[in-house]
């Protein structure tokens, strides 16, 4: 984890391919492997670390934080303009 509190890993799985945590704010952006991504709100740091360190990311992000947790999708616009 960086000085900032700001992570972001590769995934290897076959649903999701990067994902960035923000500590401070609580904030989990999920990259699935079509390039959709999703902003999770309000992650504790706790679950982060129990989905990052997973033998199964998907499984994990489904059980914990999918349906879990309030997301927004982050629009293609976003994607292009500030990736």
């Amino acid at each position: 984890m960086s000085k900032i509190g700001i992570e972001t890993i590769t995934v290897d799985s076959s649903l999701v391919s990067v994902m960035t945590y923000a500590r401070k704010a609580k904030m989990l952006y999920v990259t699935f492997k079509n390039g959709t991504i999703y902003l999770y709100n309000n992650v504790d740091h706790a679950t982060y670390e129990d989905v990052r360190n997973s033998e199964s990311i998907g499984k994990a992000l489904h059980k914990e934080v999918f349906g879990v947790f309030k997301y927004q999708k982050i629009e293609a616009d976003y994607q292009v303009k500030h990736s």
